[in-house]
Parts: structure tokens; C-alpha cells; sequence
């Protein structure tokens, strides 16, 4: 991945990871692509509302790859993946930093940075969240 890209409230951005069998048989690979807030929106913060620690977007199973060969694949990660949802249920997008993480599910991960930016965030200092979907209490 590259090392920082910027995506707008309605835009998407691609990923794509390569792995190569160094090893004597064919095999298979699991990769999973994760994200997570840099550093909590303050208004989500400042609420005291749980913040995931990492959420996955997508996963991709490399299947039957020859010793010395590689396989790829490309993730797509939109803006409504990085939306976190508040305490009352409304799952906004908020402008920020965060985190794209590919990993294996142990060993070494890779990672790349992402600042989503919202209309609102070209004006408002701090950056307001831009609403996407409000839950109805039923509680």
C-alpha cells in the first residue's frame, strides 16, 4: 500500500497485496484488511463512547499457490467503511487519520495511513461528522 492517501466522504481507495510462496509446496494464504481511527474523534472521545479497536473490511483467500509463485489481490476500502457509530446509534464519518492494516492474522503488517475528508472538514476547525444513518432506539 502507499504510504498516505486522502479520501473524500463518497470516494473509494484500492489496496492490493501480493504474496509469494517462498516455500516447497503449493499452498494457501489468508489476507485480511483491517482499519482503525488513529486517534479517536474528539467528539466521539470526548462522550466516552467505545471506539473498535480494529475493524476488518475485507478478506481474501490465495488458494493453490505453486513454490516461487505469487498471487494477488486488490481491496477496496470506501469512505462508509471508516463511519463509527456513536453511543445513540448514529453512524457518522469523521474526518481524521486512520489506519489500513493488511495482515496474515499473525506475523508481520502492513500499513498504511488514510485521512478522510469531509465537506465539512475543509471548513469547521474542529470538523464536524458527516451523518450517514441514525438508528431508532428501541431500547
Amino acid at each position: 500500500p502507499p504510504g498516505r492517501v486522502t479520501i473524500r466522504a463518497d470516494g473509494a481507495v484500492t489496496f492490493t497485496v501480493t504474496v509469494t510462496n517462498l516455500g516447497k509446496v503449493a499452498g494457501d494464504e489468508v489476507v485480511m484488511a483491517y482499519t482503525k481511527p488513529t486517534t479517536p474523534p474528539p467528539t466521539l472521545a470526548s462522550t466516552s463512547t467505545p471506539i473498535e479497536h480494529k475493524r476488518l473490511f475485507g478478506f481474501a483467500r490465495l488458494g493453490n499457490i505453486a513454490p516461487g509463485a505469487s498471487a494477488s489481490h486488490t481491496f477496496t476500502l470506501s469512505a462508509a467503511d471508516l463511519a463509527l457509530a456513536d453511543k445513540e446509534g448514529v453512524t457518522s464519518l469523521y474526518p481524521g487519520e486512520y489506519a489500513v492494516i493488511i495482515s496474515r492474522g499473525h506475523g508481520v503488517e502492513v500499513m498504511a495511513s488514510v485521512t478522510l475528508a469531509t465537506a465539512a472538514s475543509d471548513l469547521l476547525t474542529p470538523p464536524e461528522p458527516t451523518v450517514l444513518k441514525h438508528i431508532r432506539k428501541w431500547w
